[in-house]
């Protein structure tokens, strides 16, 4: 669905501070209807009473004026709560929307997954990469995909191993699902040595965060975290970027997209870095940012290629 729009422009979150409050409708239409975001990355969790919603974080505080677990909150307690919360303590402006939709009560509500896929219905061009933050939402989720009909809009990808474990268990065949944290790391080790053509392909779209301590995502209590502490450290010297243009060369090589995302692509010159390596999807946090980058470097490219 995304291929014939590449370089994509990805909203991760929606969009994040301060283009909008992550994970709602406000940023959500922002970032297709003004922005012209081809995919939507989408962070799905259980409430208490088994409702699908999109909150990031296990707990409210940091996104809300919510305090407590996303969990133990029913779905009728959680759409009172506010989703402007760090923008009000920064004292950040939201930008209004440009279709004059401002006064609609949902826009700053923490939405249900149904909201998002009934809002999006109709853009047809518009790809739902799901982040699955609870392996418990997994079956519901591929019930309303299906319900839906919308198996050739949605991607699957989650760091943590165990939703991405449940996600291919179960999912309808040909929905795409990217790598864990596990693989990333086992991909990246691979792609050093030359030795890619041994990685199992069971990815087909790989997204990598840029650079981040990626034993952060599996807790270095245990034997998996410990190991995950000391693969990082060898390739990483503990932390760093993981995205190079080896790894970026052996993916697409073998007939995969490459996709980038973390707090560092909203910054234009990292952006370009990750462009000029052959990356396809750059999820932001800016998605305006990031259409501008890469309509920018479109552009700059045009005239030599038709030479």
């Amino acid at each position: 669905m995304v291929e014939r729009h590449k370089p994509v422009v990805a909203a991760h979150r929606g969009g994040g501070y301060p283009f909008g409050p992550e994970n709602t409708l406000y940023s959500y239409r922002r970032s297709v209807y003004e922005c012209g975001a081809h995919i939507l990355e989408i962070d799905v969790r259980l409430t208490k009473d088994k409702q699908l919603v999109l909150v990031h974080d296990a707990h409210l505080d940091r996104t809300t004026n919510g305090q407590g677990l996303v969990g133990e909150y029913t779905l009728e307690e959680l759409k009172k709560l506010d989703a402007r919360a760090k923008f009000r303590k920064r004292n950040t402006p939201i930008q209004p929307l440009t279709d004059g939709s401002m006064d609609d009560p949902r826009l700053f509500q923490i939405p249900t997954l149904e909201e998002v896929f009934d809002e999006f219905a109709g853009c047809a061009d518009v790809t739902f990469f799901l982040d699955m933050k609870d392996t418990g939402a997994v079956a519901q989720t591929i019930e309303l995909i299906k319900e839906r009909k919308l198996e050739n809009r949605i991607i699957f990808g989650s760091v943590a191993p165990g939703p991405n474990q449940a996600v291919r268990r179960l999912k309808p065949e040909g929905i795409p699902v990217g790598p864990d944290v596990v693989s990333v790391l086992f991909m990246n080790l691979l792609s050093r040595l030359r030795l890619f053509w041994l990685y199992p392909h069971k990815h087909e779209v790989v997204g990598i965060i840029h650079s981040a301590s990626l034993s952060a995502f599996i807790p270095p209590r245990g034997i998996k975290g410990k190991l995950l502490g000391l693969a990082e450290y060898v390739l990483l010297g503990g932390g760093g970027r993981l995205v190079n243009e080896r790894l970026v060369r052996d993916v697409r090589h073998s007939g995969r997209m490459f996709a980038v995302f973390g707090v560092e692509m909203s910054d234009p010159v990292l952006i370009r870095e990750c462009l000029d390596m052959g990356v396809e999807i750059i999820f932001s946090d800016s998605p305006d940012i990031a259409r501008d980058t890469i309509n920018k470097w479109k552009r700059e490219r045009q005239p030599s290629q038709s030479r």
